[in-house]
């Protein structure tokens, strides 16, 4: 805990110009045999108030309502991070994390009992360490179901799978005075 508060520390020190935050939850399930994720909203609304940041709905303009889909994880991840030329980004997502074999997925508001209808982290994680941003924190609020019978999941790896494709994909990255961490929330 230390080490990651330290990292934390210095990740955010005061810079020439403000870090750019970008929050979302995914709050709009449409399969009622996904539960809620409560207290999503009001996580967001708070860390949007932090001071020190330069908000990511008023630049790039990022609506959070549309961020809620599978089309709007693709257009932001895929898309508009290719374009952000910040020194430093840091992206907040709250959404369910869920698991196969295959891989680990966050929940989208379309998601439905299958996990692989959730957008696969492993493309999150590679969309972040392609970004031209230098220093960038991806911080996921991944509710960790735990077996969810209904979800066809009798245990869930889903952080398992981020540390997995973090591991991976930043270890085939130049180093070019560049930095990508992630911390996952996930009880």
């Amino acid at each position: 805990v230390a080490v990651t508060i330290a990292a934390l520390i210095w990740m955010l020190r005061p810079w020439s110009s403000r870090p750019l935050l970008v929050a979302w939850a995914v709050t709009d399930y449409q399969s009622p045999l996904i539960p809620l994720n409560e207290f999503a909203l009001r996580d967001v609304q708070t860390i949007s108030q932090a001071t020190g940041f330069t908000l990511g709905s008023t630049r790039e303009e990022i609506a959070a309502s549309n961020l809620q889909t599978q089309g709007g994880f693709e257009n932001f991840f895929a898309g508009t991070l290719g374009r952000l030329e910040d020194p430093i980004l840091v992206v907040y997502v709250s959404a369910h994390g869920a698991s196969r074999s295959d891989g680990g997925y966050l929940l989208v508001s379309e998601s439905s009992t299958d996990p692989g209808t959730g957008y696969p982290v492993r493309r999150v994680i590679e969309q972040m360490a392609r970004c031209p941003v230098k220093r960038k924190l991806l911080l996921l609020d991944a509710t960790r179901l735990g077996g969810q019978l209904a979800l066809g999941m009798l245990g869930n790896d889903f952080v398992e799978h981020v540390q997995r494709d973090f591991e991976s994909v930043t270890k085939t990255l130049p180093d070019e005075g560049s930095s990508f961490w992630i911390l996952v929330s996930s009880g």
